[in-house]
């Protein structure tokens, strides 16, 4: 884990290599929702930007594999409370535009391809269509792909004029006047 700022923006980054046996997987999952609870406390993860990215070594989906099956749902409920707890989110479904699905080739089983490697993000929301994540082509010493991200937030403030005055938003509460509501609450 570690923690960066950029423009005056704190982020909690943390990269995950899960062992390839489940049953490693499934402490290194434990062990990780520890040390979450535990760095959860400290003070830089109230207002950070949680990216969460790494070699997974597990799929979601059927789609997410040539060959390999779904994850077990001990594995499932472990890694949706990691996730749960970060309230990160999957950034293949959010800045796509890949153009390959899988980011593990099997060198010995030529048709075996897999998506293992992912990168979650606290903040989709807030993400901009300038915002990209690629599988980059080339595997140099590894059977995986790495997955290339550029992350881009909106900027609210200047969506609002400059000749507009900024005052803070108000609700209208006329409508607690009607009896028509009244009747209804």
């Amino acid at each position: 884990m570690s923690h960066l700022m950029i423009r005056s923006l704190s982020y909690v980054c943390i990269n995950v290599y899960a062992p390839n046996s489940p049953a490693d997987r499934v402490n290194t999952w434990k062990d990780l929702a520890l040390s979450i609870q535990h760095c959860m406390s400290l003070q830089i993860w109230e207002s950070a930007r949680i990216l969460l990215c790494g070699d997974i070594n597990m799929v979601d989906s059927d789609t997410d594999s040539t060959t390999t099956s779904v994850m077990s749902s001990q594995k499932s409920i472990i890694w949706g409370e990691i996730l749960n707890m970060l309230n990160c989110r999957d950034l293949w479904g959010y800045i796509g535009g890949h153009t390959l699905r899988f980011t593990y080739h099997s060198r010995s089983h030529k048709k075996a391809m897999s998506k293992l490697d992912r990168c979650y993000y606290s903040q989709v929301s807030t993400l901009n269509g300038a915002s990209k994540m690629w599988v980059d082509a080339t595997m140099l010493l590894s059977n995986h792909n790495p997955l290339l991200v550029s992350i881009n937030e909106v900027d609210w403030s200047s969506c609002i004029p400059f000749n507009l005055p900024r005052i803070p938003l108000r609700v209208n509460h006329s409508w607690m006047q009607t009896s028509l509501f009244k009747s209804k609450v």
